[in-house]
């Protein structure tokens, strides 16, 4: 979570959609930025809670295949939260596991369970659409960013071969349905990811 006391407002960030990136991008263009809690925290401090708060989401199935690459293909997640998961974990396999069991770590939580906590109205941009959704910020400032960079992208790590199935999607769509429905991604839109 960043703040900016002086344009007033909260970004609580996302697992796997963008952070790094919208870390950096705002506090270059807009000034330095508080940091609350760890990267990503989702607990507004009181003090804050009336400042505008937004957060930006991913499409769920791309979302998905980010926190296997995450969790499994670079294997950041498997040393920090699951040790005894397998080094070497087929993407399939991957999301069986990660949705047959209710897990509490940020990694393997939906965007709706980690956002729920924020008791008001959060401000949502999608990552697909941030560089325009952006711009409907109150504190956006025209030209500022002048472009969106996408830094640690899952495209540039060849997260790419692993391929959906519909079984697959049926599985990620059942576990993230509220980001779905929420955030309005097409439950349909895992073909080609």
């Amino acid at each position: 979570m960043r703040v900016s006391e002086s344009l007033k407002f909260v970004f609580v960030s996302v697992v796997a959609a963008g952070t790094h990136t919208h870390y950096l991008v705002v506090q270059k263009v807009y000034g330095p930025l508080l940091q609350i809690g760890a990267m990503h925290w989702n607990r507004v401090p009181p003090d804050f809670r009336q400042f505008l708060i937004w957060a930006v989401v991913r499409n769920p199935y791309t979302r998905t295949k980010s926190v296997w690459w995450r969790t499994v293909g670079r294997g950041e997640g498997r040393r920090k939260y699951f040790p005894n998961l397998p080094r070497k974990m087929p993407f399939p396999d991957f999301v069986a596991w990660l949705t047959e069991k209710r897990r509490s770590p940020q990694l393997t939580q939906t965007q709706a369970q980690w956002l729920r906590l924020i008791k008001r109205n959060v401000v949502i941009l999608h990552l697909e659409k941030v560089e325009e959704e952006f711009k409907t910020l109150p504190f956006y400032q025209p030209g500022k960013p002048s472009h969106w960079p996408r830094l640690n992208s899952s495209d540039k790590m060849n997260v790419t071969k692993e391929v959906y199935t519909k079984e697959v999607a049926d599985m990620v769509a059942k576990w993230a349905a509220a980001d779905f429905r929420k955030y309005g991604y097409d439950v349909d839109s895992w073909e080609g990811v």
